[in-house]
């Protein structure tokens, strides 16, 4: 019998680390994706089917082992650069700048893949989710952390039961605030490839910004078994993209922009920790490339402020991070 009567949730965690092979290990996988406050569910699936047999009568001849998949939610603060954006966007640049270094996050049609190490500490306990790949859904809204939720898919789990998670210095820098949403800037709409600004809206009160990958495990047998051979990106264009902005509204600019049908626009929604003379040097800032507004409707509430849920519908999109030197 163990020693522990129970287990402890602030002695377990996830962290991760991307991997240089994909579908292989992690060496390191000890990266903080954020602060981690939420339930994470890491599932350990058994999955049989039932099979009759002829003459057996009503009863179960066998089960058979079904194929192993493996989807879970991550949710998290963005924190820092450290944030696993690659795995659901596609690339990751580093360039100095001066004052910040940018830490970019562009879009690629395939798509890197993390290992992702599940921990109790108290129970010596350690597992990893091999070959994940993710879609992604940040959100943020007053009084609110920026939130960034990963929804994962894995190809592989791994478990060692001879291997001890040892003990988890985080890495998170604990003298700076996570970000929240007080931090969130003006969001811009700007000409497309670098053109003037042509409106700031300074009162957006909550956002929903979603990517959808279309991330399906692929079962080909052979050496994985019953464990995926690869996680493939199916989504093209339609359904890849879900955002939404929703601010006080102040004029008429919006609706009019979807009445008429005006052409895209680049959406800037920056989030601010620390600026220097202007420049954001401490932020995150997301951005839609040649964004259709798609829905602006100007409702009528029976009280309180004037707020209108806007979609836009982007053709690209990126997320930098900047650090400050």
């Amino acid at each position: 019998m163990s020693a522990n009567r129970y287990a402890l949730a602030g002695e377990g965690g996830l962290t991760y680390g991307v991997e240089s092979s994909p579908y292989e290990q992690a060496a390191d996988a000890t990266t903080d994706p954020g602060i981690t406050n939420e339930d994470i569910d890491p599932p350990n699936p058994n999955e049989h089917t039932a099979m009759s047999h002829g003459g057996t009568g009503r009863v179960v001849f066998l089960n058979s082992p079904d194929e192993k998949d493996y989807e879970f939610d991550v949710p998290t603060v963005v924190h820092d650069e450290n944030a696993p954006f690659e795995i659901a966007l596609g690339s990751r640049t580093e360039t100095d700048e001066g004052d910040y270094t940018s830490v970019l996050f562009e879009e690629a049609s395939r798509l890197p893949t993390a290992t992702f190490r599940h921990f109790q500490a108290d129970l010596d306990f350690v597992s990893y989710y091999v070959g994940c790949k993710a879609n992604l859904g940040i959100e943020w809204g007053q009084g609110d952390p920026l939130q960034a939720t990963f929804s994962v898919t894995a190809a592989q789990l791994g478990y060692d039961d001879t291997e001890s998670p040892g003990s988890y210095p985080s890495g998170l820098d604990t003298s700076v605030s996570p970000y929240r949403a007080h931090m969130a800037g003006d969001l811009t709409l700007s000409e497309p490839d670098g053109g003037g600004i042509i409106k700031d809206i300074a009162t957006v009160n909550s956002g929903s910004f979603n990517w959808d990958n279309g991330l399906e495990a692929q079962h080909h047998g052979g050496d994985p078994g019953r464990e995926a051979y690869a996680v493939a990106e199916t989504t093209a264009a339609e359904g890849r993209y879900d955002w939404s902005i929703t601010p006080n509204i102040t004029d008429t600019d919006l609706f009019e922009r979807a009445y008429q049908n005006d052409d895209p626009v680049d959406v800037e929604q920056p989030f601010v920790r620390q600026d220097s003379n202007g420049t954001i040097v401490d932020g995150v800032i997301v951005r839609g490339k040649r964004c259709t507004i798609t829905d602006a409707p100007i409702p009528s509430p029976s009280e309180g402020v004037l707020e209108g849920d806007i979609s836009l519908l982007p053709e690209s999109t990126e997320i930098e991070i900047r650090v400050p030197n």
